[in-house]
């Protein structure tokens, strides 16, 4: 991409030096990633999120968890007798 195409996707971004924060709740992540366009490869995106890896790795943490709590809460009422 030119120079004049990165600064005006900087100015659509309202971008400080290349690099805006976005501050989005971990349950929001990944709509604001599709969102975004943030998934598609580096050859097509106009922007990238600087740190997709960590993000998707505390997606991925949150699932797992969640079906850990899941798995628990079924084995303790699978436990449980009719009195």
């Amino acid at each position: 991409m030119t120079e004049e195409q990165s600064l005006a996707i900087q100015r659509d971004y309202a971008m400080k030096e290349g690099r805006r924060e976005i501050d989005v709740r971990l349950s929001m992540a990944y709509y604001f990633i599709m969102r975004m366009n943030l998934d598609l490869p580096p050859t097509r995106a106009q922007i990238c999120l600087s740190n997709i890896d960590e993000v998707r790795k505390a997606i991925d943490d949150a699932k797992a968890g969640s079906k850990t709590r899941i798995l628990e809460r079924k084995g303790r009422s699978d436990g449980l007798d009719a009195r």
